[in-house]
């Protein structure tokens, strides 16, 4: 899709109605840093901070070793 709503409404339908366990997870505003700080996530689009690689690295392994965010689809950006 063109529209990148389109596209994600979707994926989020074609999960949804899998039987499937999943994660969805939505990273915005990138940056190259290292900071290694607080993150914050949620479940809305409201969160407009930057998120460091290292914070995106930490939160898909504190996810996955916790089985956290099952049938859900957060946002992530740095504290």
């Amino acid at each position: 899709y063109k529209s990148y709503k389109k596209d994600f409404e979707h994926t989020f339908n074609l999960l949804e109605e899998s039987n499937l366990n999943w994660t969805v997870i939505k990273i915005i505003h990138t940056a190259p840093s290292r900071k290694k700080g607080e993150f914050l996530t949620s479940t809305d689009d409201k969160i407009g901070h930057f998120v460091s690689n290292y914070n995106i690295a930490y939160f898909i392994y504190y996810i996955s070793i916790n089985n956290l965010f099952i049938n859900e689809s957060p946002v992530i950006s740095n504290k």
